[in-house]
């Protein structure tokens, strides 16, 4: 497995792929895929901002797994924005494997510290971030999340790197 660094507008099929999977879509907070000329968009947005990182998990065979995003917040901290893993991949460790890969990236790039934040009611990711050395710190806010019907609570966590 390994980090393959977005930059290129070609790129943005794979990101559609992500970001229309079931899963990503329910934690996402929306009911429906997403647009595509509006996530093009804001995609390219995203590849031409110098402060965000943005990743795609591959597999040996050049197979897009899931994605990452790494934002910039300051000299020595970074902020982890966004994690997705497609369906068909979920249960079998890429969770951990991104989070780890994510992790030795952000370093590389010369930070010190990772901040995120996840759904108190999103189990499966609070475990990854949690068998990654990230740990609960104070401080949580609240988000819609329309595909469930209700606002979770969301928790942050950081990470030494």
């Amino acid at each position: 497995m390994y980090l393959y660094h977005v930059k290129k507008n070609s790129d943005f099929e794979m990101f559609l792929k992500i970001k229309s999977d079931p899963t990503a879509i329910l934690w996402s907070g929306f009911t429906d895929a997403p647009n595509r000329e509006k996530l093009y968009e804001h995609f390219s947005k995203l590849i031409q901002n110098d402060k965000i990182y943005l990743y795609y998990l591959m597999d040996e065979n050049n197979n897009v797994i899931g994605y990452c995003r790494i934002n910039y917040i300051d000299e020595i901290t970074c902020e982890s924005d966004g994690v997705s893993i497609l369906s068909e991949y979920q249960g079998k460790g890429m969770g951990n494997e991104i989070h780890r890969l994510k992790k030795l990236k952000a370093k590389e790039l010369g930070f010190e510290k990772m901040i995120g934040c996840v759904s108190e009611n999103n189990i499966p990711s609070r475990k990854n971030m949690e068998n990654n050395e990230w740990f609960l710190v104070d401080g949580f806010e609240y988000r819609r999340l329309e595909a469930f019907n209700r606002t979770d609570k969301f928790l942050h966590y950081e990470v030494i790197l």
